[in-house]
């Protein structure tokens, strides 16, 4: 996970998509920094992710194939 937003991340969450399971899966990151994230055991590689930012903003993505994409970039 690279934060490369102008604000820092304040949590990241992650269901199985479709799922209204959500959990922590990483803590503050700032701007412009990397961490790994880890993710809920699961046998399928498609999860909804949720980001909340310092600065109120949030985003949203759903169906992200982490077993294909394993450096995910959060934007503005």
């Amino acid at each position: 996970m690279t934060n490369s937003r102008k604000a820092d991340l304040v949590q990241l969450e992650a269901a199985k998509s479709g799922s209204p399971d959500w959990k922590e899966v990483l803590g503050p990151l700032k701007s412009g920094k990397q961490a790994s994230a880890k993710l809920p055991q699961s046998s399928d590689c498609r999860f909804d992710l949720r980001g909340t930012f310092d600065d109120g903003q949030s985003t949203d993505a759903s169906g992200i194939n982490v077993c294909a994409d394993k450096t995910l970039n959060l934007t503005d």
